[in-house]
């Protein structure tokens, strides 16, 4: 009779994640993983055919991890400052998972709308087109410009290259929201 499995897809993804968060992606392999899971790497490989499918299903997984994240921290009071703010919250609180998610080869965009495209933010730019009395297509840009500036913020804090306290960060976000808001404005006659 064969041995009973004991090692599922869920425990390796979860082993994955946990690895991930203290140690970080790179640390991810299948010896690694398998002392994480106290296993040999057999049942790794009876589950996935390669580490490169383990990581496209870990990255799935943390992706999932980070829009709870920012879920339970939106304020409908205000929704865009309040993702910024989590979202820079987030680099603070998991910066492993935030180099993995937003500072590798897996994050790629085109051009500063393809940032917006999707239905998420879509809802989220034609937020800011009502909100501000602006077209949508501004309001791309609006949220591309603002999210490039958040980004900014959260890469230096996981770098360590500053320690910004949240009342700070929070009035960059609101004067670099504020100043691209007036400059799209100007740039359309509506200053």
């Amino acid at each position: 009779m064969p041995p009973k499995i004991k090692i599922f897809k869920e425990n390796i993804i979860e082993a994955a994640f946990t690895l991930t968060r203290e140690r970080g992606w790179e640390y991810i392999n299948a010896r690694s993983l398998a002392l994480q899971l106290a296993c040999s790497t057999q049942p790794i490989f009876r589950v996935y055919k390669d580490m490169a499918e383990l990581k496209r299903d870990l990255f799935s997984y943390a992706e999932g991890f980070y829009n709870e994240y920012i879920q339970g921290r939106i304020n409908p009071d205000n929704i865009f400052l309040s993702i910024g703010m989590a979202y820079i919250s987030f680099a603070k609180e998991e910066p492993n998972l935030f180099r993995m998610i937003f500072m590798n080869n897996h994050f790629k965009v085109n051009n500063f709308i393809e940032m917006t495209d999707g239905d998420e933010n879509a809802m989220i730019a034609a937020g800011i087109a009502a909100a501000n009395n602006i077209g949508i297509e501004d309001a791309r840009l609006l949220y591309a410009e603002t999210w490039l500036f958040t980004h900014g913020i959260a890469s230096m804090l996981v770098t360590n290259s500053c320690a910004f306290q949240e009342k700070e960060t929070e009035q960059m976000l609101r004067n670099a929201f504020t100043g691209f808001l007036r400059q799209i404005r100007e740039a359309r006659g509506n200053g």
